[in-house]
């Protein structure tokens, strides 16, 4: 055999099998042998020759794996042909499989879904800010171990995202932080982070009452608030021509204070956020009736 010219043979290679099948353990049960006839340079065919007694680790994915009964998933060969480099190597060609499958024994294992929470620690440019809240390429994850274990984890953390000086929308992969005793269905989320330029904008608006029943006089003091308008770049109109500032009756029937929250009708398009300066208002009510 001339090692550096292309050879044909059968090779075997001992696989554990790894998924992500949802319920079930992320190991099969037992390893496999996948056999196959093998074009490949005299070099490599020997190399998987000396390697008989290895055990490669292949993770595939569970779309590719067809439930067979109780315990039992399958892969086919048409299937099992996308993962020819992770079980031989690269520089080999699998011309055809010794069997039309391969069964799989993955055992069901207790697990709970739980949110995804993001973590992050952002700056900004002057006059730009976040769009939005930090997205998640994944909203939940399932927790894996036992029921003990993971009856006490309500949410999966990732890790710190530091962005620093940002004028522009944001995205990467992050990380999650993996609890002690448990198993993760994912290990890592993408994210991205909305970024835009903003204008500030003051005004003044009155304190509008909704729902005072008839006959009845509602003082409310102060009478206006100031709003911080923080609008994307650039304004084409003024905010508040579309919205105002109320306090509601019902709720003040429920205080017990007099004091309420002045809130905000009719956010228009283009505002990113806003403040509202105070924040809250003493309600008086005077009957009119006699």
């Amino acid at each position: 055999m001339i090692l550096s010219r292309t050879h044909t043979a059968q090779e075997s290679v001992t696989v554990q099998v790894c998924s992500n099948i949802q319920g079930r353990s992320g190991y099969a049960q037992e390893t496999v042998v996948v056999t196959a006839r093998c074009r490949a340079s005299g070099f490599k065919l020997l190399s998987l020759r000396a390697s008989d007694d290895n055990v490669v680790e292949v993770t595939v994915g569970p779309e590719y794996l067809s439930p067979a009964g109780g315990d039992d998933f399958m892969i086919d060969t048409r299937n099992l042909s996308r993962y020819v480099t992770d079980i031989f190597g690269p520089g080999v060609v699998a011309e055809a499989f010794s069997d039309q499958f391969l069964r799989l024994r993955f055992l069901e294992e207790s697990f709970r879904k739980v949110p995804l929470v993001p973590v992050s620690y952002v700056t900004f440019k002057p006059q730009y800010m976040a769009l939005g809240g930090m997205e998640l390429s994944a909203d939940s994850v399932l927790v894996y171990g036992l029921p003990e274990r993971i009856s006490s984890i309500d949410k999966i953390r990732t890790e710190p995202v530091s962005l620093k000086d940002l004028k522009r929308d944001a995205h990467g992969i992050v990380n999650l932080e993996v609890p002690a005793d448990v198993r993760l269905s994912l290990t890592e989320v993408g994210y991205k982070l909305p970024v835009g330029r903003y204008v500030e904008i003051r005004e003044s608006l009155k304190i509008d009452a909704r729902n005072v029943p008839l006959g009845t006089e509602f003082v409310l003091s102060p009478s206006s608030a100031e709003v911080l308008w923080r609008c994307s770049f650039p304004l084409r109109e003024r905010p508040s021509g579309h919205s105002g500032l109320y306090v509601d009756y019902r709720e003040f029937e429920r205080s017990l204070t007099g004091k309420c929250i002045i809130r905000l009708s009719d956010v228009p398009d283009g505002v990113i956020d806003y403040e509202i300066n105070p924040e809250v208002c003493l309600c008086l009510e005077k009957s009119n009736e006699k």
